[in-house]
């Protein structure tokens, strides 16, 4: 897996919105499809701050969760997804 212009950097607090999904056992063959139903939406989320996307990952009792959005400055009017 090839990486570019990855970044790992500590800083202000963010609010980040997208799409946030569950993975099982092997959850990095499908980030990729997660990015690419993201960037869909990317540039055309209500109050998106900037044209940087994030990737967080959360781990769960139930194994890992990845959300792929953005920096926004309120979650009001975001779509339902």
């Amino acid at each position: 897996m090839a990486f570019s212009n990855l970044y790992f950097e500590n800083g202000r607090p963010l609010l980040i919105a997208g799409l946030r999904s569950p993975f099982g056992a092997r959850p990095w063959e499908d980030v990729p499809a997660l990015w690419r139903r993201f960037e869909t939406y990317f540039g055309k989320i209500p109050a998106q701050a900037g044209r940087t996307a994030y990737g967080l990952c959360f781990t769960t009792s139930e194994g890992v969760e990845y959300l792929a959005g953005v920096e926004v400055s309120r979650t009001v009017d975001l779509p339902n997804e």
